[in-house]
């Protein structure tokens, strides 16, 4: 746990609580269930390192939206008065001061009922496009298909996604399951204006961002996956709608330049289980790219 002033909700519990409660609250909970949901998650009464924080959350959410419950207001007065859970604050005097001032201002406060308690806001749901295994074909502007598989989903309904690893085929017309596991997983030697997905092409997409476009993309097979290789040392988070001029983009720069790609990697590579070979290579390679990315931020 972690604070960064002494304000309400300047602690990672309470901004944690309130974050939680909005998001149950917008799905429709009462306050009773929220709450109760929340203490069975954080377990306040067992835990007096969360329990003044979590408690505070717990008010400011519920006063925040109209549905202040006085057993609640009673948690944070006994914060107040037995100093439970502020150890926090007791490294000095000042501070500690500074939170039980906050506390009992914070206390008098919504002993009034907020004038205009937060309305509900709609959950648009955006569960995850794809399944583990699916291999999809990705229709650019050309008209031509670029091919990638799915090798993770998350399965939040309201904010789910994908990580893809992109093949180096282009073709006119789709491809069978066959000829795509034979490909080599793509390489971007520039890997966009600020060269962030330089390297061996693959992203982790939210459902959300692949939305716009993904009428233009298509499941054309589906195959079993127990592991893969980790293709590089950091979480590159994707842009579904720049896939096109990331394939452009590498498709020119080898018109008129050989590739840096250090070796090749197959589908059938990627999902290769006890594949240490590659797995050493890949995790060298991607130190190398690091560190050159590296120079090349210290040097502006």
């Amino acid at each position: 746990m972690g604070a960064w002033g002494t304000g309400i909700l300047q602690n990672d519990t309470t901004a944690d609580i309130w974050a939680e409660y909005k998001h149950l609250y917008n799905l429709g909970h009462s306050s009773t269930k929220i709450r109760k949901q929340l203490e069975e998650q954080y377990h306040p009464e067992n835990d007096d390192d969360v329990f003044a924080d979590f408690w505070t959350g717990i008010a400011h959410s519920q006063w925040m939206c109209g549905a202040l419950e006085p057993e609640t207001i009673l948690k944070v007065k006994a914060c107040i008065k037995t100093g439970k859970g502020l150890d926090l604050w007791k490294e000095t005097k000042k501070d500690y001061k500074k939170r039980v001032d906050a506390l009992t201002i914070f206390v008098q406060k919504i002993q009034t009922p907020r004038k205009t308690p937060l309305k509900r806001k709609k959950i648009i749901f955006c569960p995850a496009y794809f399944n583990r295994g699916d291999i999809v074909s990705i229709q650019l502007k050309s008209n031509q298909f670029a091919y990638g598989l799915v090798f993770e989903k998350d399965d939040d309904d309201i904010d789910g996604g994908n990580r893809l690893a992109f093949s180096a085929l282009v073709k006119d017309t789709e491809v069978s399951i066959e000829e795509f596991m034979n490909s080599e997983v793509m390489y971007l030697d520039i890997g966009g204006e600020t060269s962030y997905n330089q390297g061996y092409f693959w992203c982790d997409f939210q459902a959300r961002n692949m939305k716009r476009k993904i009428k233009q993309t298509k499941v054309i097979g589906n195959i079993s996956i127990d592991d893969y290789l980790e293709l590089s040392n950091t979480m590159p988070y994707g842009d579904w709608n720049n896939i096109n001029d990331l394939y452009t983009e590498q498709l020119k720069f080898l018109k008129d330049n050989a590739t840096k790609k250090p070796f090749s990697i197959s589908f059938r590579d990627f999902i290769k289980v006890e594949n240490r070979e590659f797995q050493l290579k890949l995790a060298k390679h991607a130190n190398e790219l690091w560190r050159a990315q590296l120079k090349k931020l210290n040097a502006q």
